[in-house]
């Protein structure tokens, strides 16, 4: 008999559903090879029938009380499920964007609730598994891996890119401008107006103007549809250097690599911080590793030597395919919920 698996994702009732939330929860869960093995199903509240496992995600449905997040884990304890909490972030510690920590602060209690009465907390890195580890009664670490299904063939690109691009959430702004006067020092070299091409990271108007002194910077919209989003950051020609700057602090020492696996999907050769969330990018073959104050240089060696960026861009697109997409990555999913439906079955060791 089937495994029967409840999804309560973190994302609103109404309008497009999260990317965090396919990402981690509906993509992965769903993926068609696991589909002999598990039937799954997904809402806001716990059902009624017989169900084993219950997912949810960082803090819970969005805008639910703190009645309804208690309701959550009795109606899961009345059916006899186990609780699975996932997280991809560290919540648990102040966010250098006052913005975005204001929105975490009123989150915090209900992530710290969760991760004690959940059964088995999934994480995606294991520096994010040690830190919730005195918490949880079990951490096992999942990798963020990208669903095959929304690759497209590259035949269908556009034509023309942007020479360098970046995209991103609110809580990455700072992580933008903490690199802006090296890049701007880079593009001074350029014997052209390089195309800077920003995705997300703030809805400041004065964004289109971060740069500008040394490049040509144009604001792309983005689909809150996450597949499309994926689907068309493909068909368009690729960056030639997509970015990925992460500023030293505890929230971003968990991070995982997402950008490193976009960038891949994309086609675009991409220059990451020295970090533990990148630790995976092989420097100078499937990426740029850099330290603080060498992207400028980086990005300018790489749009001097074109045919390297093409050559960094194939490499990670092949890591992708043959290491980090749900296909590969879908069997240790199956494992750890089977380990976390065995009362007896200790948690995996954190490594890495």
């Amino acid at each position: 008999m089937p495994t029967r698996i409840h999804l309560i994702p973190e994302t609103p009732a109404h309008g497009p559903v999260y990317a965090s939330a396919e990402i981690r929860l509906l993509r992965p869960y769903q993926h068609a090879s696991l589909s002999w093995a598990w039937n799954v199903s997904s809402g806001r509240n716990v059902p009624a029938e017989r169900i084993d496992v219950v997912v949810t995600q960082r803090a819970g449905p969005i805008g639910a009380s703190p009645g309804e997040i208690h309701e959550l884990v009795r109606a899961t304890r009345r059916i006899g499920a186990k609780l699975v909490v996932d997280l991809d972030d560290n919540l648990l510690v102040e966010h250098a964007s006052p913005i975005v920590e204001r929105g975490l602060r009123t989150l915090r209690w209900r992530v710290r609730w969760l991760l004690r009465e959940a059964d088995a907390v999934i994480v995606s890195t294991p520096a994010l598994a040690r830190v919730v580890s005195h918490l949880a009664r079990k951490v096992y670490v999942f990798r963020n891996a990208l669903d095959e299904t929304m690759i497209v063939d590259r035949k269908d690109r556009g034509a023309v890119g942007g020479d360098i691009g970046y995209f991103g959430t609110a809580s990455h702004l700072e992580d933008l401008m903490s690199v802006a006067e090296d890049l701007e020092e880079g593009f001074s070299r350029i014997p052209f107006r390089p195309l800077v091409e920003l995705c997300g990271i703030a809805d400041d108007d004065r964004l289109s103007a971060l740069l500008q002194r040394k490049a040509d910077v144009s604001i792309i919209p983005i689909n809150p549809i996450y597949g499309d989003f994926m689907k068309e950051g493909q068909l368009r020609a690729p960056w030639t250097v997509a970015i990925a700057p992460l500023s030293s602090t505890p929230f971003n020492e968990c991070k995982s690599d997402i950008k490193y696996l976009d960038y891949a999907m994309f086609g675009a050769a991409g220059v990451f911080s020295r970090s533990t969330a990148y630790a995976a990018v092989r420097d100078g073959e499937t990426g740029i590793v850099v330290e603080p104050g060498e992207w400028g240089g980086a990005v300018l060696d790489l749009l001097n030597d074109r045919g390297k960026a093409k050559r960094i861009a194939a490499a990670a697109h092949d890591d992708l395919m043959s290491n980090r997409t749900l296909y590969q990555a879908a069997p240790r999913l199956k494992d750890l919920v089977t380990m976390i439906m065995d009362d007896d079955a200790p948690a995996a060791p954190i490594v890495g």
